[in-house]
């Protein structure tokens, strides 16, 4: 989502996965600093494995290109 002159203390980094390190990935990034995610491809039907919900247009479009992380939970959304 898009904020309009928001000032947002952040860091973009760019992470390279293969698809065979997403398990290790997902049992890791629940403690790590991480708010969200951007996904790209071919990641983006893969990690809905391991969401703990998505929202309704991720659901129609069968694909996620944002995750958000909030306390213990994994939210998609695209």
């Amino acid at each position: 989502r898009l904020i309009d002159n928001a000032q947002v203390n952040a860091v973009y980094i760019k992470m390279g996965l293969t698809a065979d390190e997403l398990p290790q990935f997902f049992n890791v990034v629940g403690r790590l600093p991480f708010r969200g995610l951007s996904v790209t491809m071919p990641f983006k039907e893969k990690v809905r494995d391991y969401l703990d919900h998505m929202d309704d247009e991720a659901v129609h479009m069968d694909s996620v290109n944002t995750l958000v992380f909030n306390e213990q939970s994994c939210i998609g959304y695209n």
